[in-house]
């Protein structure tokens, strides 16, 4: 009969009701899960910033001390060539470990 008919195709629809429900709370928990994602992501990506231009920072100190030495180097090696030659190799030495510090920093083997 007719009622009969309606009350099954309301059980239906209230089927087909609660499995849309089910689907927008999930999509709704994905949304907020990736939402959440994103924003360790974009914190993560802040600090790297962050180390980044730190990195940056020494490398241009390095790059400052660098001339500085080779100045000083040029200025002893005028004044004195044998103490200019020993004065370089002891600056190199102090260059060539801050460098390799700061490329150890920025991830350069």
């Amino acid at each position: 009969d007719v009622r009969h008919d309606l009350e099954i195709e309301a059980r239906r629809l209230r089927g087909d009701l609660h499995v849309q429900e089910l689907r927008r709370k999930a999509a709704e928990e994905e949304a907020e899960r990736l939402s959440q994602a994103a924003a360790r992501e974009a914190k993560r990506a802040g600090h790297a910033h962050a180390e980044l231009a730190r990195a940056q920072e020494q490398l241009r100190a390095a790059w400052r001390e660098a001339a500085e030495a080779r100045r000083r180097w040029e200025a002893a090696r005028v004044a004195s060539p044998a103490g200019g030659a020993a004065s370089l190799s002891q600056q190199a030495l102090a260059l060539s470990g801050g460098l390799l510090g700061v490329l150890g920093v920025l991830g350069t083997p």
